[in-house]
């Protein structure tokens, strides 16, 4: 899946929020390939992409250090069978899949080396998946350092 929708940045309360519109993309494992020895990342396109909009919207800014706290939301599509109660649901929790932890490990992954040295060092996160509320499909998180 190409992302090709624009990049933009939210300050927030001192905190820089990362934007990535478009479709929310999940974490899906390497295909080991069939009848050889090289694995086959689907995903490499899609994680590059996101890589590029995490890396012009970080700028020239340092990595960040130490102990950090990170909040993910995710906004999904709200399916056609409730569109007729979208006004009552746009911008609630999303209950079914994709599993959270996937869509936070193909984020946390395409982050490394771009905002942090290393995913270890993320101690805490609030994750949320929601319905779409009417701003568009996309993902945005930050990552605040813990003193």
């Amino acid at each position: 899946m190409d992302i090709i929708a624009p990049t933009y940045e939210v300050r927030q309360a001192g905190k820089f929020v990362y934007i990535i519109p478009g479709e929310v993309v999940a974490w899906k494992r390497v295909n080991p390939g069939k009848g050889s020895y090289r694995a086959y990342d689907d995903q490499k396109r899609a994680k590059t992409a996101i890589g590029h909009q995490i890396q012009n919207q970080h700028g020239s800014r340092p990595l960040y250090k130490g102990i950090l706290h990170a909040e993910f939301q995710f906004f999904m599509p709200i399916p056609l069978n409730l569109h007729k109660r979208k006004d009552l649901i746009a911008g609630t929790l999303y209950p079914t899949k994709p599993d959270f932890n996937d869509l936070v490990k193909l984020i946390v992954d395409v982050c490394q080396g771009i905002l942090y040295e290393n995913d270890s060092c993320i101690a805490s996160a609030l994750i949320q998946r929601r319905y779409d509320d009417g701003q568009g499909l996309r993902t945005q998180f930050y990552f605040q350092e813990v003193k």
